[in-house]
């Protein structure tokens, strides 16, 4: 069972925080899930994250990064018995389903990568809009109306990114900060099926070039 589990963890000497800062929500793609591997197997010990391109994308804006993510999760249906909706506001559900996470620290980007399991679960238009709606409003009522927000795909399948666009729409879209890209190169050479180191490094090429264009970043790695 892999789960990211929000950073930084303590330590006796906190490090300075760095200019950005992005908060990643993902699935399996953000685990780095098979990443390790290029055979077709996919195991938990395959898994990295710090291969995955949500990592690799807070690196381009030499940015800290806080990583949630859960193989199989989703933003309505998937092949866990809970959804990221249900488990933002915790620290880390699969070790304790009480404490939660301070959300001290407002992060300049939340960059999401969710909606591949529920396209393969077959959740419907009404529930997966539902879902993000609920993720959208909490991350909002958490960071301000203000936080810019990045939903992205196309490493496995739109993710049903249609549907994103319309909610984000909702919200205000890109006025609002809200934005979608989905044209991540498609790549199933890693373990299970799954992303491979080549093709996790290419989509944090895309999608920092993305970011760069929309925010003004300036790419330093």
């Amino acid at each position: 069972m892999e789960i990211s589990i929000r950073f930084p963890i303590s330590s006796k000497e906190k490090p300075q925080n760095k200019k950005l800062y992005i908060e990643c929500l993902g699935d399996s793609i953000f685990s780095g899930y098979g990443v390790l591997k290029s055979y077709q197997g996919g195991y938990a010990d395959d898994t990295s994250g710090l291969y995955a391109y949500g990592y690799l994308t807070a690196q381009k804006f030499g940015a800290d990064c806080s990583l949630m993510s859960v193989s199989g999760i989703g933003y309505a249906k998937g092949y866990r018995e809970f959804t990221m909706p249900q488990i933002y506001k915790y620290t880390s559900y699969l070790r304790s389903q009480t404490e939660e996470y301070s959300f001290e620290r407002v992060p300049d980007l939340v960059l999401l990568n969710l909606g591949s399991n529920d396209s393969f679960k077959g959740a419907s238009e009404t529930e997966f809009k539902a879902g993000v709606r609920n993720l959208i409003n909490q991350i909002q009522e958490k960071y301000g109306k203000d936080i810019k927000i990045v939903a992205s795909s196309g490493l496995m399948g739109s993710g049903n990114m249609s549907y994103i666009k319309q909610v984000f729409a909702e919200f205000g879209g890109e006025d609002a900060g809200l934005y979608t890209y989905s044209k991540l190169p498609a790549d199933g050479n890693g373990g299970g099926s799954h992303p491979s180191k080549e093709g996790q490094a290419a989509a944090a090429e895309k999608i920092a070039k993305f970011i760069s264009n929309k925010l003004g970043w300036e790419i330093v790695g």
